[in-house]
């Protein structure tokens, strides 16, 4: 298994937080059927070479590039329930995964983010046909991860251009959000921004996908399973009442809204992937 971590060029890191590269193969997986909870953030991921992978949802694959090799891409929206992946087994997968900032899709791409939520769609379908053909095809001819960072920096390098919308005041609403772990009133949320509640609430669900309060009750479950996830773990009650939820039958219930499990699954064979790159990435990130 091997996993690498990159930052973006300077002028992208206003929308990018990090790009990741990850490496395995099917056999070490405990279970061929990987559950991922909700993301905090949109992300793009790019698997690399002959890759069986069916999502709950719809069966992935992709176009055969110049060199025979088969790849694809899709398009990870804001998620408010799991999702579940089901490979192949004996299958060697690479994927590399660009995490965007909460609002940098949005302001690199201009897209009403609520149309996105909970969607899967090809990554082509928004950058258009042919733009995301030969962007695949550069990427999966790249000899190494130094060389795929430079194809990822050229192609979001051309899109820069002068914003145009405000979207300050969002960014900083979902810094707010980041940094308290979700625990912050949304009125309160609302004067730190200088706007009113119905105001915050409609640019926040456009640029980020979903209102203020469903993202902050995503970012309070993150916390919450990090501290679960630790080398050192914390009792489920100091957790709970850490994370700022009134009791374990509280933190329960949020579990299940968003997981449709209880949280004792949480450190089950099915949430490896999850852990080792979703959640430990984020942490990396901030």
């Amino acid at each position: 298994m091997l996993f690498l971590q990159s930052a973006p060029h300077p002028a992208l890191r206003k929308y990018i937080e990090q790009y990741l590269y990850h490496s395995f193969h099917t056999s070490i997986l405990p279970s061929l059927e990987q559950r991922f909870l909700p993301y905090d953030r949109p992300a793009v991921s790019f698997f690399l070479g002959p890759v069986q992978l069916q999502h709950d949802r719809e069966h992935l694959s992709g176009p055969i590039s110049a060199k025979g090799q088969s790849a694809f891409a899709y398009y990870n929206a804001l998620t408010t329930s799991a999702n579940t992946f089901h490979f192949k087994g004996n299958e060697q997968v690479q994927v590399i995964i660009i995490q965007f900032k909460p609002v940098g899709f949005s302001a690199l791409f201009r897209r009403d983010m609520a149309e996105l939520t909970n969607q899967l769609p090809d990554f082509s379908l928004i950058t258009g046909a042919s733009e995301g053909f030969m962007f695949l095809e550069r990427l999966v001819e790249a000899k190494d991860f130094a060389a795929q960072v430079s194809v990822l920096n050229d192609f979001f390098l051309v899109r820069l251009c002068s914003e145009r919308y405000d979207y300050g005041q969002i960014r900083e609403a979902c810094r707010k959000l980041i940094v308290t772990d979700g625990l912050i009133n949304m009125k309160d949320l609302a004067w730190h921004t200088n706007m009113s509640l119905r105001t915050l609430e409609r640019k926040f669900t456009e640029q980020v996908g979903v209102t203020p309060k469903v993202y902050a009750r995503i970012k309070r479950l993150h916390h919450a399973l990090a501290l679960m996830n630790h080398a050192d773990p914390w009792a489920l009650k100091e957790i709970v009442y850490h994370c700022g939820y009134y009791d374990p039958a509280h933190f329960n219930k949020e579990f299940q809204t968003f997981s449709l499990q209880s949280p004792s699954t949480f450190c089950a064979p099915e949430y490896q992937l999850y852990n080792q790159v979703i959640l430990n990435s984020n942490l990396a990130a901030f």
